[in-house]
């Protein structure tokens, strides 16, 4: 009767794909990607359309709409150095999920390791304990024959 599952690689597999440390990595890493969309972002302008129909409080009686756009036109490197860091830290995330997936595989393949170690444990104590059995079956038939049970009993016990 087979303990395990039948491959290896289906379960250091699935256990990739389903532990929520890995989860977790990987949602950091997706973050820390949109970080770096958000950052190239500031290479653009910002534009804001205001409409008010009061000014001050003061009905004007129309309504008065604003455009604005705003550029950065120098900011001394700041945006292409928070690029950078940004891009700095998704690599990072992706080096973490990779670093976790091993790590968790690794930790698979050694329980994996153990459990095969138990069950050969196992079918070895069985097949010890069958043997013996088959000694004891033996010796009993000996002594309810009466053959000669003090020679058969030496030999059982003789370390």
């Amino acid at each position: 009767m087979p303990l395990l599952p039948a491959d290896l690689a289906v379960l250091v597999s699935a256990t990739l794909q389903n532990n929520p440390v890995i989860k977790s990595a990987q949602a950091r890493r997706r973050a820390a990607e949109q970080d770096i969309e958000v950052a190239a972002r500031a290479k653009w302008p910002t534009v804001f359309v205001t409409s008010e129909t009061q000014i001050g409080g003061i009905s004007t009686g129309t309504d008065v709409t604003a455009l604005h756009i705003d550029q950065t036109l120098w900011d001394n490197g700041a945006r292409d150095e928070r690029i950078a860091s940004v891009t700095t830290g998704a690599e990072v995330s992706a080096l973490q999920v990779r670093l976790e997936q091993q790590d968790l595989a690794i930790q698979t393949i050694n329980a994996w390791q153990a459990l095969l170690s138990a069950q050969r444990r196992h079918n070895a104590a069985r097949a010890t304990v069958a043997i013996i059995q088959g000694f004891k079956s033996q010796m009993t038939r000996r002594v309810r024959v009466s053959l000669c049970w003090q020679p058969a009993l030496r030999a059982c016990c003789r370390p």
